[in-house]
């Protein structure tokens, strides 16, 4: 049974479709599936292993999860129907493309009362620069006066050990 959606919901996602013992047993495979793609790609930014509850989980990874998983389901179970397919590429394309908004930074994830979730303070996000605090050797004035920081050789060196 899965931490982000369950199979329980999916007799109300699955419009049409009977949700029996093999239905469920297809679902909890591809929810485990969509569970690890989501992991996998959010792993940077967010401490996933946080999310070990379902009353952990973000509200905006349980619908991304079912998604996903209708997306899966309907790609195993199409056998060819190019309707279902095409469904099942659709639901996946989406929920891949707001996972890659997650991960990329340009929306966040909001637990139940929508407050934004604590990103990994790991260092995996730090930039550093072999180049603050010197001047830029190329500006835009007249290059008879561009040159080269008098401390960045012996600093380079420094460096170097």
């Amino acid at each position: 049974m899965g931490t982000y959606c369950t199979t329980t919901s999916f007799s109300d996602i699955l419009v049409g479709t009977t949700v029996d013992t093999a239905t469920t047993s297809l679902l909890s495979k591809k929810i485990d599936l969509s569970e690890n793609t989501i992991k996998s790609r959010l792993s940077k930014r967010y401490d996933v292993s946080s999310f070990n509850t379902t009353t952990a989980v973000p509200p905006q990874l349980t619908n991304l999860c079912e998604k996903l998983t209708e997306g899966f389901y309907y790609q195993s179970a199409s056998r060819g129907n190019e309707k279902m397919l095409k469904r099942g590429d659709m639901c996946v394309k989406w929920a891949m493309n707001e996972l890659k908004m997650i991960s990329d930074g340009v929306v966040n994830l909001l637990d139940t009362s929508g407050s934004s979730i604590t990103e990994r303070d790991d260092g995996k996000w730090d930039m550093t620069s072999s180049s603050y605090g010197y001047t830029s050797t190329f500006n835009e004035d007249d290059p008879i006066n561009w040159q080269v920081d008098s401390d960045k050789i012996d600093d380079i060196a420094d460096d170097r050990g």
